[in-house]
């Protein structure tokens, strides 16, 4: 039971099963932020670099404390996300209590071998994020520094440091996760879920990307000075890690002292929470039934007013029905679209926060907005690629023809999902600072959209949710870097173009012009219109071979 449950946290399960996406190119993934942030820190610890900038009055514990801060964010920050998204493993579903109830085992076997499965998941993800800058990052600070003896203490340190906050993160979670089955109605719950997940996405992401703020809150709490930063649980662990390494100094040892107690009350809390929820959610899963929640509640209304405008025949508005329904009830997309989504949410809060208030439009502020419509149509067309129900799809080729356009349909949702964000932060800047600037960011927020929404749906030839393909399953680093790639354009770099034009509203009609000219090149290319896919091009997952 053990290497069935441990095996079953390293699948992603996308519809009924066709589909499964292994855990590996993700490990591979979360190993390089780590390696990479140890690599950019050789120039800040180089003894040439240093003479050459004539610093000779580097003190590398110093310096190195907001260093090891934001290694221990990260390693917060990385578990918890994971253990969000994984949430449906961590406790039994109705084909665990169909599998393993008629069998002679006792509920007790049954939680002992999901716990030990789980803690070998848990342990592996955190070895996984935190090998190389455990390797590296000591051997970067130390240099040529000290003794072997020093580098192994410094090794150690990192190493227990970086794992105790891990481990932490997932036991809190899971403490937290376990109270709320047992204390919240089961209906509830599973609505609830959805919300909880965002918001552990958004705090975690937000708890990293401060970290390099925290550099000056650091120094002080070495000092003995009484610093808010204290309340954090990655001090906590900082000062876990000063201690092991031999220079706790100021707060850090009481820090140390809290860690160790935080550490402890979060495994009592989480076994225990665990054990309660578990035996109750194992027997609970008999009772209800499979399929998904019952999501949000939609107005009629809103499919009425679009099928009016926007949509042309019987079948777009099916496929305009399925693809907000699905959004709204599939907790495996809600999950995708809220990690997506929390991602850029978190980083519009910390460009938010960086945005100079001497600028007449801080571009900043703008950025953040910008991120976040980057973000949603990212994950909107991440979510529309993963499959859902795949064996159901024949309804969709049944009634499909030649002459159906899946592609108009997918622009016309992203774009309907686009433009609550866009009022949203179009408003806030008309209050903030002029009606003119509002205008002006919803007019540039709606053209690089409209852009975006082209580039995004370019040879997107299936209906959302129906394809048994997971886009970017062969090369998930590719893909995460062209994410990344994106981000950086659609935020800091349009922002300050934003900027510009916002300090004359004349520079608006050549800019668009240009958006014009883009949107009616990208129209003229995709005339050729495509066939539908509904499988793997290379047939491997295609389950509805007709006449078979």
């Amino acid at each position: 039971m053990v290497r069935h449950f441990f095996l079953d946290f390293f699948q992603v399960e996308f519809g009924t099963g066709e589909s499964r996406l292994g855990m590996a190119p993700l490990l591979a993934v979360l190993m390089v932020p780590g390696a990479l942030m140890s690599i950019a820190l050789f120039a800040k610890y180089s003894a040439l670099l240093r003479w050459i900038k004539r610093d000779f009055t580097f003190n590398p514990d110093i310096a190195s404390l907001p260093d090891k801060y934001m290694f221990i964010a990260m390693s917060i920050a990385v578990t918890g996300i994971v253990a969000v998204l994984r949430w449906d493993s961590l406790f039994p579903d109705r084909r665990d209590f169909a599998n393993l109830a008629p069998l002679p085992i006792e509920t007790r076997g049954i939680l002992l071998a999901k716990l030990t499965a789980l803690t070998g998941f848990v342990l592996i993800f955190v070895i996984d994020v935190n090998l190389l800058p455990t390797i590296l990052f000591p051997m970067i600070v130390m240099e040529n520094q000290g003794t072997f003896h020093d580098l192994l203490a410094f090794w150690i340190a990192h190493a227990v440091a970086v794992t105790a906050a891990g481990l932490w993160t997932f036991c809190a979670f899971l403490a937290v996760t376990g109270t709320l089955m047992a204390v919240l109605p089961y209906g509830v719950f599973r609505r609830s879920r959805r919300y909880f997940q965002f918001l552990c996405i958004v705090l975690l992401l937000i708890l990293f990307l401060s970290a390099p703020a925290m550099r000056f809150e650091v120094v002080k709490i070495r000092s003995g000075v009484s610093s808010p930063m204290e309340w954090l649980p990655v001090a906590w662990f900082l000062g876990l890690y000063q201690t092991l390494q031999g220079k706790a100094a100021g707060s850090f040892p009481a820090l140390s002292a809290m860690s160790i107690r935080a550490m402890a009350m979060s495994v009592v809390l989480a076994l225990a929470a665990y054990g309660i929820s578990y035996r109750w959610y194992f027997l609970r899963s008999a009772e209800t039934t499979e399929g998904p929640s019952s999501g949000w509640r939609l107005p009629p209304s809103l499919f009425r007013w679009v099928d009016a405008l926007l949509l042309r025949s019987s079948f777009d508005r099916a496929t305009f029905r399925f693809i907000v329904r699905t959004l709204a009830r599939s907790e495996q997309h809600t999950a995708m679209l809220a990690a997506t989504l929390g991602t850029g949410f978190a980083l519009a809060v910390q460009s938010a926060m960086d945005a100079r208030p001497g600028d007449p439009v801080p571009s900043g502020l703008l950025a953040s907005s910008l991120i976040v419509v980057y973000s949603l149509l990212a994950g909107l067309r991440l979510s529309f690629g993963l499959p859902s129900e795949v064996r159901a799809n024949w309804t969709f080729r049944m009634a499909s023809d030649e002459g159906v356009d899946p592609q108009r349909v997918v622009r016309i949702a992203m774009f309907l999902f686009l433009l609550p964000v866009a009022a949203l932060s179009s408003l806030v800047c008309g209050i903030a600072f002029w009606p003119e600037i509002g205008a002006g960011h919803m007019i540039f927020t709606l053209c690089c959209a409209a852009v975006l929404i082209e580039l995004l749906t370019a040879g997107f030839r299936v209906i959302p949710f129906t394809c048994s393909w997971i886009p970017g399953r062969e090369n998930l680093v590719f893909a995460i870097a062209v994410w990344a790639a994106g981000l950086l354009f659609f935020g800091p770099l349009l922002a300050i173009i934003e900027g510009f034009l916002l300090l004359d509203f004349w520079r608006f009609l050549p800019f668009l012009v240009v958006i014009a000219a883009i949107l009616f090149a990208q129209r003229y290319l995709r005339k050729v219109r495509e066939p539908i896919a509904w499988s793997d091009t290379r047939g491997e997952f295609d389950l509805l071979r007709i006449g078979e």
